[in-house]
């Protein structure tokens, strides 16, 4: 009897200790979880560079992976960008399976890096391609999706307004759309989709209130109220909607595609409420040209645009800042690249990490692309109007990884 109760007491005692084992194994693996789950999300980048674009075949995808790897970047800003005159490229060649390749060999290197796309919402081709159906569409029909201001009360034809839009472009090879044109917004979700099918884990929009913009000038040069103009509000409800589609597609997909754009505090101090901003999950930020050329951040701007900006969208919203760039050298990168000298650039890039740094702002360092302009004089490699950290004009390839490893 009492060899009978020893018995009992030592498979008692087994038994909690085995279940005490299991137990610490599965919080364990519950752990484990919840740390890879953290992995990978917008909201935990670290280290950030922009890189346009990874198929653009400067160099082979697998030196950009390496780079990727070099640095420890979480996140790669820009990292495709359906450009203008992207419809022609798309009809030539399969765009789509290039960059699927490339985000596969980027990832076997780097998996937990967030590639990042990007889309313009303020034009499309004069001769468009549905990446998804691979139907044409002619000018004709682009021409009935364009932004036409009588539409919503302006005394300015569609005419009128395109051809400010191709003085200041230099190109009259793309119209501006109109947001809130059903047939223009399933186009744009086309180009959407066609990138979160390929591989693509972010998607930051260019211009998705220009439409906004332009109507709202127009409404004050009229004498109307800006904030509270129709149209106005219809273009900002469009913009909502096309984010909140991408959100929805990709879900169904069993996938998170985090959505971004600029932060748009302006329009909030202006009276828009924040009930008309989309759901985005990041946004984005730049120096302006002034402060690349002075060399110095306006720290109180900056403050302020961060206090906005959180008002907005939330203490958790993540900020994301790039050195922008457009048509001409007078930009925040032209300037960068074109009047800064390497060291200017090096120091620049120290100083603006540093500030950032503190104040929980992400800076995607400028190691590959953006357009310098197209007046740029100093070029990459002695031939490319991209901006290049490892070219021997720039050489600041160092510097960056030096900020980038320092944040891990």
């Amino acid at each position: 009897m009492k060899m009978k109760n020893k018995t009992l007491v030592v498979i008692i005692v087994v038994l909690i200790l085995a279940s005490g084992l299991i137990g610490w194994r599965y919080q364990k693996q519950l752990n484990f979880q919840e740390e890879n789950t953290n992995q990978g999300k917008i909201s935990n980048i670290k280290v950030a560079i922009v890189y346009e674009s990874i198929i653009d075949q400067i160099r082979d995808i697998n030196s950009v992976a390496d780079l990727v790897k070099e640095t420890g970047a979480d996140y790669l800003h820009r990292g495709f960008f359906r450009w203008m005159g992207m419809a022609e490229i798309e009809r030539k060649y399969d765009v789509y399976e290039i960059l699927t390749k490339g985000i596969e060999t980027i990832k076997k290197k780097n998996p937990n890096v967030l590639v990042g796309g990007a889309l313009a919402a303020q034009e499309i081709n004069k001769v468009e391609h549905n990446p998804v159906t691979g139907e044409i569409i002619p000018e004709e029909k682009t021409w009935e999706m364009a932004l036409d201001p009588q539409r919503f009360g302006f005394n300015m034809t569609k005419e009128e307004l395109h051809e400010k839009y191709w003085e200041k472009t230099g190109s009259n090879k793309y119209v501006l759309p109109d947001i809130t044109n059903p047939d223009y917004q399933q186009l744009f979700l086309s180009f959407a989709k066609k990138q979160i099918d390929s591989g693509i884990d972010a998607i930051w929009i260019d211009g998705l209130y220009v439409q906004a913009g332009i109507l709202a000038r127009l409404a004050k040069k009229g004498g109307k109220d800006p904030v509270n103009h129709p149209g106005v509000k219809a273009s900002f409800e469009a913009a909502s909607r096309i984010v909140d589609e991408i959100h929805k597609y990709s879900r169904s997909k069993g996938k998170e595609i985090y959505v971004g754009s600029w932060s748009y505090t302006g329009w909030y101090e202006l009276g828009i409420p924040k009930d008309f901003y989309p759901k985005l999950d990041f946004v984005t930020m730049s120096p302006s040209v002034k402060e690349i050329e002075n060399k110095e951040l306006n720290k109180d701007k900056w403050q302020k645009e961060i206090r906005t900006t959180k008002e907005i969208y939330g203490n958790s919203i993540s900020i994301v800042v790039f050195i922008d760039w457009a048509f001409t050298k007078d930009t925040p990168l032209g300037v960068f690249s074109q009047t800064l000298n390497k060291k200017e650039q090096k120091d620049v890039l120290r100083d603006f990490d540093e500030f950032f740094s503190k104040n929980g702002i992400i800076f995607a360092y400028p190691l590959h692309g953006g357009f310098m302009g197209r007046d740029a004089t100093q070029l990459a490699f002695g031939k490319y109007y991209k901006y290049d950290a490892l070219a021997p004009e720039f050489e600041t390839y160092e510097t960056i990884k030096e900020l980038a490893q320092s944040k891990k």
